[in-house]
């Protein structure tokens, strides 16, 4: 790759796009980083948590590849788009086995399977620029895919950024930040304005680190229920939301007198239970199907 076509600097990104006759894709929600000093920042993040492989997601025209393959990293990139995904293969053909090249839609995508495939090796790490249109179900694949990864390194819009950081019992909290934390601990980083893009969003952004952690005692089926039913009608008491739930088995009285028994007021809303009390309350009733219904566990 000469240093004239760097897809990391909007001199670079421009002759290597006009080369190859592409240009951004609006469609695809595409807005390349021209940011060396943030290029650098996530691949020394990947560095600091000694992952020797990195998922890259929508690696584009190659940047961020570019980055962590300087650092010494094996790259699995997975691109949707076949024009991008072909350019990235010939520019990185100098790093031969290092980088491998998958054109895929990483949202539809087993990334345990493609790991696999890749030969990748733990620990690694799950890294991208993610399109503002595709966040929320790439992030979820963090805790529904079984890759096992250790740390995660994502370019998000910077308000989502900051609603999946909140602690649960904040206000900014919603489902994706209490859900996160069953696999992982977000932190943000450092924000990037829009005019580290090429061509520049309309809003900033904020690069997101979650750390791999133990996961809570508790079968996520459950959590997740829990906290899809509380946050559903978030304006709502507690009791009320439950209530209103899919597969809800009692009324308000009922739901507050179950809550009650587990120190939690029915009258509180979703957003103000700490990350403990989801899991309390995910371990205190068994799904539907279950040998014990939840009427039996009243008795």
């Amino acid at each position: 790759m000469a240093e004239t076509d760097d897809p990391r600097t909007l001199e670079g990104i421009r002759q290597l796009l006009a080369r190859y006759r592409m240009r951004p894709s609006h469609r695809l929600g595409q807005h390349f980083l021209i940011d060396t000093k943030v290029y650098e920042t996530i691949a020394g993040l990947v560095d600091a948590a000694g992952c020797a492989w990195a998922l890259e997601i929508g690696p584009g025209p190659g940047g961020l590849t570019r980055s962590l393959l300087e650092h010494q990293r094996r790259v699995l990139a997975v691109e949707l788009d076949p024009g991008l995904a072909s350019l990235l293969r010939q520019e990185t053909k100098a790093f031969g086995a290092h980088i491998q090249v998958v054109q895929q839609d990483a949202v539809a995508s087993d990334w345990q399977r493609l790991a696999e495939a890749a030969s990748m090796q733990a620990p690694l790490a799950v890294v991208g620029n993610l399109p503002y249109y595709v966040t929320g179900p790439l992030v979820a694949k963090l805790w529904e895919d079984a890759l096992a990864w250790k740390r995660a390194v994502f370019m998000l819009q910077k308000e989502v950024a900051e609603r999946l950081a909140a602690e649960p019992g904040q206000r900014k909290a919603g489902v994706a930040s209490v859900l996160i934390r069953y696999v992982g601990v977000p932190t943000i980083v450092c924000s990037v304005g829009k005019g580290a893009f090429y061509p520049p969003p309309e809003v900033d952004s904020a690069v997101l680190v979650v750390d791999r952690v133990q996961a809570p005692p508790v079968e996520f089926s459950r959590l997740r229920w829990w906290v899809r039913a509380g946050f559903q009608h978030r304006r709502k008491m507690l009791r009320q939301a439950l209530s209103l739930a899919p597969g809800s088995q009692w009324d308000k009285e009922g739901w507050d007198r179950h809550l009650e028994q587990y120190g939690i007021s029915g009258q509180r809303r979703a957003e103000s239970l700490t990350m403990q009390e989801w899991v309390r309350l995910a371990a205190s009733l068994p799904l539907e199907g279950s040998e014990t219904t939840p009427q039996d566990r009243l008795k």
